[in-house]
């Protein structure tokens, strides 16, 4: 009968891994709803601290402000800098694109000179020429009517994708029972005490988790853009907020904003001598970047991986690495949220093992 009973478990999971991938457009807006509602839980229980005698804001009122209060952050952001941004593409589509490859040919001849004998380029060839003949050979197997109709079809998934979150989210912030009870009620006899720990627990970590990030990002995008403008760097305020938010993605994101900042200074100075004037701006501009990116790799990340999820850093460092093999970018954004999970499940189920013990030691 034991027997039996296991193959049940494993059918069922089966089942469940072939539900979650058909439906995983679903399970992506559950998801992106269930991290919208940790970030705003702490503003839900400021404001349900806020009593006139016995009366106290509804639950509902409170979803309803903290969801407003995140929303009305990210229009400031659009607000902000999305000008900025379209100043830019503006300025790029004046751009003489030619002038800019030609200006930087000069500095890259050693490298042109590879590139002929490793036949990259053909004799007589430069950089110019070959990024004509890649783009005229792009645009010729380019048709108009596949990039509207991706077009419509993003647009289309973007609406359905901010309703369906921004719904299921309200729910998850008032009523916040909901999904301990749907787990409760699905929870074999004996387990209850055990879910309940992983649900409370993993709620907790991971609210301060995604708190922590938001706070890092900001801290690291602030940082960057105030040394540009420092600097007297051109779009200062849009290089620190490229870096700060493709920052969240680990070890890969300080290098996309690295290059995203010297790619804008060559542009924004295009007028100029580019050995005179852009190599050093380009060259301070890479010193304090790294700068940023250590102070944030020495004081900002430990303390939001010990004080959040309660994981060493080079526990963190090779689970990461780890993700990001196997999964690439996704792997790499969802690595440490689903290691918390899996660290408060394993406490709960084989705390008996020395070695979960040893991993799992601490977290709550």
């Amino acid at each position: 009968m034991k027997r039996y009973r296991w193959l049940f478990v494993v059918a069922g999971l089966f089942v469940l891994l072939f539900l979650l991938w058909f439906f995983q457009k679903l399970v992506i807006y559950i998801v992106l709803a269930m991290i919208l509602s940790l970030i705003g839980r702490p503003l839900i229980k400021a404001l349900r601290w806020i009593k006139i005698g016995k009366w106290q804001l509804p639950r509902g009122l409170c979803a309803g402000i903290s969801l407003a209060t995140i929303y009305g952050f990210l229009t400031f952001f659009l607000l902000f800098f999305v000008p900025i941004l379209a100043e830019q593409v503006q300025n790029l589509s004046k751009l003489d694109v030619k002038k800019m490859v030609l200006s930087v040919e000069k500095p890259l001849f050693a490298v042109k000179k590879q590139a002929v004998k490793y036949h990259f380029l053909k004799k007589g060839q430069t950089f110019w020429d070959y990024a004509q003949d890649e783009l005229t050979k792009f645009f010729s197997e380019f048709e108009i009517s596949n990039l509207l109709s991706g077009l419509v079809g993003f647009t289309g998934d973007l609406v359905i994708l901010l309703f369906a979150v921004t719904f299921i989210s309200f729910f998850f912030m008032k009523e916040d029972k909901m999904v301990f009870n749907i787990v409760m009620q699905l929870t074999p006899p004996g387990y209850e005490d055990k879910i309940t720990n992983i649900m409370v627990h993993s709620k907790k970590l991971l609210s301060r988790y995604f708190l922590g990030l938001i706070i890092e990002e900001t801290i690291v995008g602030t940082l960057v853009g105030l040394g540009m403008k420092f600097m007297g760097i051109e779009n200062a305020l849009l290089i620190g907020f490229v870096a700060g938010l493709v920052n969240v993605i680990p070890y890969v994101g300080p290098m996309i904003g690295l290059l995203f900042g010297m790619l804008m200074i060559i542009i924004s100075n295009m007028n100029l001598d580019f050995y005179e004037f852009t190599v050093p701006l380009l060259f301070k501009a890479f010193i304090w970047f790294n700068l940023v990116h250590l102070l944030d790799n020495i004081l900002m990340q430990p303390f939001i991986y010990s004080s959040s999820v309660k994981a060493h850093p080079l526990e963190i460092f090779i689970l990461i690495l780890a993700a990001g093999m196997a999964l690439g970018i996704p792997g790499l954004l969802l690595a440490i949220p689903t290691y918390t999970l899996i660290r408060v499940i394993a406490k709960e189920f084989l705390g008996q093992f020395k070695i979960i013990q040893n991993i799992t030691g601490g977290i709550y």
